[in-house]
C-alpha cells in the first residue's frame, strides 16, 4: 500500500474534470508493527496466547501542514488467547477469546 492517494481539498469528489490527477495528491506512508506470542503444547491443558498492535499514519504534503495524519487503520490492537483441555483420549474441551479494537474516530471541532 504505497502511493496511496486522497482529493486536494477542495475538490468536489463527483466533478466533472477529465483531468483527474490535478485533482489528488499521493502520500507517504509509515507503519508500526508489534506481535508477540507464547504457547503451551505438552500436557493436558494447552494453549496459546498472542498480542498484536499496529499503527499506521499518512502523510500528505499540503495537508495538515504536512504532519503525519493517523490512518483509518491505525491503533489495532488484537488481544487473543486459547485454552485447549484434554478430557479423555477421544474428548477434548477448548475455548478462545478474541479482543480487538476498532477503527479509531475524532468528531469535528467545529464546522464552517
Amino acid at each position: 500500500m504505497n502511493n496511496l492517494i486522497t482529493y486536494k481539498d477542495g475538490v468536489a469528489i463527483l466533478s466533472s474534470a477529465s483531468d483527474w490527477q490535478t485533482q489528488v495528491e499521493t502520500n507517504v506512508r509509515k507503519v508500526l508493527w508489534f506481535g508477540i506470542s507464547s504457547s503451551k503444547t505438552k500436557g493436558s491443558a494447552t494453549g496459546w496466547i498472542a498480542y498484536t498492535y499496529s499503527k499506521t499514519t499518512r502523510q500528505f504534503e499540503n495537508k495538515n501542514n504536512g504532519n503525519h495524519i493517523l490512518s483509518s487503520t491505525t491503533g489495532h490492537t488484537i488481544l487473543a488467547l486459547c485454552y485447549q483441555q484434554k478430557i479423555k483420549s477421544n474428548i477434548q474441551f477448548s475455548a478462545t477469546w478474541v479482543f480487538g479494537t476498532g477503527n479509531p474516530y475524532t468528531l469535528a471541532a467545529g464546522k464552517i
